[in-house]
């Protein structure tokens, strides 16, 4: 760092880490920012207020699931409408998502990790048992096969063959 004080980073056409990036926009536009960190906040409230009003029926009362990654999507979507900027918002991390859902709804939910650890964690009402959860995730994969989605047929797919390998690798252990 000693190096690079004085010298101009943007003629240099220096690269950031994804991750610094995102934390140098974040500070950038906050300080941007004309209100205060409370009304900051009220606008991550007001957002995840309505994340839980659209999905409070069919996770917690129709036991549905989500996967984490539609979770934060539909709530980065919310705070974008609120007027959080972009930049801002693409910094918002599932797992700040992950504890806010757990501190809101306790035992009501519960998460589950997938069996290829690269996808989502699914998200679903802890009254479901593993049957259930496997049920709707396929139901769900193959109801965007069948509207043309040809990615959820490929991961309908590999989903099927993982769950066919756990109970292989089960059925070994016995």
């Amino acid at each position: 760092m000693m190096r690079i004080r004085g010298e101009d980073l943007v003629a240099m056409e220096a690269k950031y880490h994804r991750g610094c990036y995102r934390r140098y926009a974040a500070a950038a536009s906050s300080s941007k920012s004309t209100g205060s960190d409370k009304s900051i906040q009220a606008e991550y409230d007001s957002a995840f207020l309505k994340l839980v009003n659209e999905i409070e029926q069919k996770l917690v009362k129709e036991g549905r699931s989500y996967d984490t990654a539609t979770l934060s999507g539909m709530y980065k979507r919310h705070l974008t409408d609120s007027g959080v900027e972009k930049a801002v918002v693409d910094t918002y991390e599932v797992q700040t998502l992950k504890r806010r859902l757990i501190q809101h709804y306790g035992k009501k939910i519960q998460f589950h990790q997938q069996y290829e650890r690269n996808r989502s964690e699914l998200v679903c009402s802890p009254s479901l048992n593993l049957a259930e959860i496997i049920n709707l995730v396929v139901a769900g994969f193959l109801q965007n096969s069948v509207d043309g989605n040809e990615s959820a047929h490929v991961m309908s797919m590999a989903f099927y063959q993982g769950v066919r390998r756990t109970l292989a690798r089960s059925e070994d252990e016995h």
